[in-house]
């Protein structure tokens, strides 16, 4: 045949023999066999070099392996490909502040939600940065935010605790933390959490009583 009749069917196979590799990597992080899912991420993109997804899961692993100028560079070659695409955006979020550059995770996520603002982890992210960066009452927008669109999401109703303690509002810390236990009874640092904001609330209490009593 042809070589322009075989281009069609070599394209084709070369990029199913792609997306194998990636989804084996995807399968060997999930069990934490991070070396290996780099190895197989690599010959994915070594196959398909154009493979956003492919690339945009490089970067993850690398973070996973707290390698994170490597993470960031492949990171850069996924979105130098599509910048559009929000799981990759999602992604450098989680490097800037995993090197604690906050404010360059801000901004990131603020990008990557304003491409997929349905994505309940990305708001549940972005509340840690800002509670990182000290702005409560925002931090604490975006956990319920990412509560709203995912209920269930234990990291959220925490990060929502917190950004209550933050603020001085103990009472629907509390109440916080234990949607958190009820969802996940093993959570230690919602217990410890729901500890201090108890102890600050008693303490609140017990001064406001002090205050009320008359001077003699």
């Amino acid at each position: 045949p042809p070589r322009s009749t075989l281009f069609p069917y070599t394209t084709l196979f070369r990029s199913t023999l792609a997306k194998a590799w990636n989804e084996r990597s995807i399968s060997l992080t999930g069990t934490q066999h991070y070396e290996e899912a780099l190895a197989s991420i690599n010959r994915a993109v070594g196959i398909q070099p154009d493979y956003v997804a492919a690339h945009n899961h490089r970067s993850t692993i690398f973070w996973y392996l707290n390698r994170y100028p490597e993470a960031l560079a492949a990171n850069q070659q996924a979105l130098y490909l599509d910048d559009t695409y929000a799981p990759a955006w999602f992604t450098r979020g989680l490097i800037f502040r995993a090197t604690g550059e906050y404010g360059h995770a801000l901004a990131t996520y603020n990008r990557a939600l304003a491409l997929n603002p349905f994505n309940d982890w990305g708001w549940t992210n972005r509340s840690l940065v800002l509670w990182q960066l000290e702005q409560y009452e925002e931090a604490l927008e975006s956990a319920e935010r990412a509560i709203a669109l995912n209920s269930e999401s234990v990291q959220a109703w925490y990060n929502k605790g917190v950004a209550l303690s933050a603020l001085g509002e103990y009472e629907g810390a509390i109440a916080t933390y234990d949607n958190v236990l009820i969802l996940d009874a093993t959570h230690d640092n919602a217990l410890t959490g729901r500890g201090i904001a108890l102890f600050h609330l008693r303490s609140e209490e017990h001064t406001s009583e002090l205050q009320s009593r008359p001077h003699i």
